[in-house]
């Protein structure tokens, strides 16, 4: 696995974003989530579509000049896991 310079001092110090402890008190009565995660702001946005629209959307962002892709899809389970 690789890392960004310093992550690994960072954590070591419990230097997480602030983004993390307040998602994790806002969203932790409804959410399960993983021993070790931090939000990331900086990089795609992670959107949820039905089904039926997945292909169409990845259409028009390509059209646009952006990148989509389909990474999973939402399942009725008991809770949800954020990794």
């Amino acid at each position: 696995m690789r890392f960004y310079p310093g992550v690994k001092e960072y954590a070591r110090e419990w230097l997480f974003p602030a983004g993390a402890n307040r998602n994790q008190q806002a969203f932790g009565p409804h959410i399960e989530f993983a021993p070790l995660f931090t939000p990331e702001t900086s990089g795609g946005l992670l959107i949820s579509v039905p089904e039926f629209e997945a292909q169409g959307l990845l259409h028009r962002l390509e059209e646009g000049g952006n990148m989509g892709w389909i990474i999973g899809e939402v399942a009725e389970e008991e809770g949800i896991e954020v990794v």
